[in-house]
């Protein structure tokens, strides 16, 4: 039977769980992504021209700066703020989850699964065998990931979007 690495670094939760941040994370980037063609009226030919190479922090700055100019009560606006705040902090973790540095082993913590963030911590070298390893400079610790903490991410995503789609229907009057 054939098998991934991943199966072997993780558990099934885990990776089901995994799977659940990118799909959430898909549907808040696809809502985004509409959301600015709606303030710039674009149609989504001429939209995805603009948004399609953007990542999903990209597009929550993009939004953000859009959507600013037309709040003008100031409560709306700090509430719009803080929500745009939170989005960003969930991008981290998804973007922590989705393209951190998987591993595990009996060395590090007990074959518990860990992610590092590559693109702050480590750097990647070749070995004197020519295989590609991991030289660790951490900064800070590896992050353990429970199948239930992933999930928690999920549905962060999840309430994010919710919110943003009441929020951007009542104080921008964007409709579907």
């Amino acid at each position: 039977m054939k098998t991934t690495l991943a199966e072997g670094v993780l558990s099934p939760d885990q990776l089901k769980a995994i799977g659940c941040v990118a799909v959430e994370s898909s549907f808040l980037e696809s809502f985004l992504e509409f959301l600015v063609w709606r303030l710039t009226n674009l149609n989504e030919s001429t939209g995805k021209f603009f948004t399609d190479q953007l990542r999903l922090k990209g597009r929550i700055e993009l939004f953000s700066d859009l959507a600013k100019s037309k709040i003008t009560d100031p409560k709306i606006l700090e509430e719009f703020i803080n929500l745009i705040s939170r989005l960003k902090e969930a991008a981290e973790k998804r973007n922590h989850i989705i393209h951190g540095r998987w591993g595990g082993s009996v060395r590090d913590n007990f074959g518990q699964p860990y992610t590092i963030d590559l693109s702050k911590h480590d750097v990647l070298d070749l070995s004197e065998h020519g295989v590609l390893a991991m030289k660790r400079r951490l900064r800070s610790d590896p992050v353990f990931f429970s199948s239930t903490k992933i999930m928690e991410t999920a549905y962060e995503l999840s309430d994010l979007y919710l919110e943003l789609a009441q929020f951007v229907f009542v104080y921008l009057g964007l409709a579907s």
